[in-house]
């Protein structure tokens, strides 16, 4: 998908994750299993969003590289 594509789909995916999250709070029967149930939702956001940040900069990457493709080669005609 297109980099438009991707950063929705994550950010649905980031939102559907937000309700589980909120569902499974809104049962909790203890404060044990609330601050448990946050720091999960805590580690897992962290890691989906640093690993999404790294696939849009490799698309960020391969966008630009094949931007510069007919630059480079107009001036491979050149030298």
């Amino acid at each position: 998908p297109g980099l438009a594509a991707e950063m929705m789909n994550y950010s649905k995916a980031a939102f559907d994750d937000a309700m589980r999250t909120w569902e499974q709070l809104i049962g909790v029967k203890s404060l044990d299993r609330a601050v448990e149930i946050q720091s999960h939702y805590a580690k897992r956001v962290y890691e989906n969003h640093m690993a999404e940040l790294s696939k849009l900069g490799e698309m960020c990457v391969g966008m630009a590289r094949d931007a510069s493709k007919p630059i480079q080669q107009a001036s491979k005609r050149f030298t």
